[in-house]
């Protein structure tokens, strides 16, 4: 699946090589043996530029003697004193064909960026002649393949961009040794066996991803110890296991973690909270357990520490174990959030009312847990609510009242397109403010919910309502 553009992929996209764009005096012979359809790509045959290429006619001598050729050639930079290829930009030009090993020629390089290609083959092991290399992007072509383990030579590399291609085998345990390595992207490729202890003593890393691979075995329980930069941690979609990391309180950078779809084990650790630069947490869908204790005081709790992200832009606990009530905490406050999933836990308990006070939300998915008590008329509160998703709890209605009046608080949600309520206990009338629900309504689901009286005249009022479902009253 993949992630969207993330902010360190974005910085990938948009990095400005404007700084290298100078003079263009290319090394000739190793620009023509490396990546020869690039040169046919912008030369016209009709043009004595193709020609100087194709003959070698044009060339003049540094004061080495190399061959040198004064050309244009887009997303070719050169050193400007030695007049050395420092930086191949070629993203997003259409190529195709196998990486040549005369890349190894490019000695000076400091810059290979290949983004968006169709590029096939191994990647050549003559690649650890680079040793200059700081910055290699390969992202979204059909390379196949080992990682070749004489990439651990190019001892400079900062930035490795390995996603989306097809690349098999182990991760070279080699790599450890680029101890100047800040991003290792490995996503969506079809790499197996564990992951190499030596990756996690690389102590300038800031971003690991190695989602959609099928990667076995557990990471290292004092992982944040040991990459205390650490920023941004991607483990989705791989058969990972064992506990879950204890002390994610070290990763005090640490902005965005994503676990979904492993086989991590244990509880969520209760010093979660001290994240306090975190904006994204997704653990969905592992075998996580444990409660949530009712005391407020006691500090080992886990609601306290998860409720604590005050920075959190999500937080999803979908499709674990978790259980116990949620306790009652006025006074938190989440700014920030935007979605909140805890569907297909055990939870249990009323609604806490606190959670309107995440004013940003637009997703609240507590489906498929045993919530039970009242929907909360604070829920009102949610101005930029979207979907609301409640079925499949035990939520009752107040017997002293006839309307199910917490309709009537989320007529102001002005945004809501999605009001799923079913399979719960409600045993009340449906009242005729359900018609000044948002007009955006397009899905209202109350299936077995023991609704009584007539569906109101007012729900007409819902213009843009495209399924109604109340069977099983």
């Amino acid at each position: 699946m993949g992630l969207g553009p993330t902010q360190f992929e974005v910085f990938e996209m948009e990095r400005d090589y404007s700084k290298w764009f100078v003079k263009y005096h290319v090394d000739l012979d190793a620009i023509v043996t490396a990546f020869p359809q690039m040169v046919r790509s912008y030369l016209d045959p009709r043009d004595m530029n193709y020609y100087a290429f194709s003959m070698l006619s044009l060339v003049r001598e540094d004061n080495q003697g190399e061959s040198l050729l004064v050309l244009h050639l887009p997303g070719v930079s050169c050193s400007r004193r030695r007049q050395r290829v420092i930086a191949l930009n070629l993203s997003n030009m259409n190529l195709q064909g196998k990486i040549s090993p005369h890349i190894g020629n490019l000695s000076f390089l400091a810059i290979l960026n290949l983004r968006n290609n169709s590029f096939h083959g191994q990647l050549p092991e003559a690649i650890d002649r680079l040793r200059r290399l700081r910055e290699i992007n390969l992202r979204y072509n059909h390379l196949e393949g080992n990682i070749p383990v004489s990439l651990s030579q190019c001892l400079r590399l900062q930035l490795i961009f390995f996603g989306s291609n097809g690349f098999q085998g182990n991760i070279p345990k080699e790599i450890g040794n680029l101890h100047n390595l800040e991003i290792l992207l490995l996503v969506e490729n079809s790499l197996t066996g564990t992951i190499p202890l030596t990756i996690f003593n690389i102590s300038t890393l800031q971003v690991f991803d190695i989602q959609e691979n099928s990667l076995v075995g557990g990471i290292p329980t004092n992982i944040c110890h040991k990459l205390p930069r650490l920023e941004f941690l991607y483990l989705s979609s791989n058969p990972l296991g064992g506990p879950f990391p204890a002390s994610l309180c070290e990763c005090a950078s640490l902005r965005e973690l994503y676990v979904i779809e492993n086989y991590f084990t244990g509880s969520i650790p209760k010093d979660i909270g001290c994240l306090s630069n975190l904006e994204h947490l997704d653990l969905a869908r592992n075998p996580l357990n444990g409660k949530i204790p009712p005391s407020v005081g006691n500090l080992s709790r886990i609601p306290l520490a998860i409720f604590n992200l005050s920075s959190a832009g999500v937080i999803s606990f979908m499709n674990n174990s978790l259980s116990g009530n949620i306790p009652e905490l006025p006074d938190l406050s989440f700014p920030n959030l935007v979605n909140l999933n805890l569907q297909g836990n055990l939870f249990n308990g009323k609604i806490p009312s606190f959670i309107s006070n995440a004013s940003k939300l637009t997703l609240l998915e507590l489906s498929h847990n045993s919530f039970s008590g009242s929907v909360p008329m604070t829920l009102g509160k949610l101005r930029f609510l979207q979907t609301l998703n409640l079925q499949k709890n035990q939520l009752n209605h107040e017997p002293s009242k006839t309307e199910l009046d917490f309709f009537t608080s989320l007529t102001e949600c002005r945004e809501l397109k999605n009001l799923v309520i079913g399979s719960n206990h409600l045993n009340g009338v449906l009242p005729n403010s359900i018609g000044n629900l948002s007009t955006s309504l397009e899905l209202f689901s109350a299936d077995v919910t023991q609704i009584k009286g007539s569906l109101p005249i007012s729900i007409g009022n819902l213009s843009n309502l495209m399924a109604l479902e109340l069977a099983g009253q």
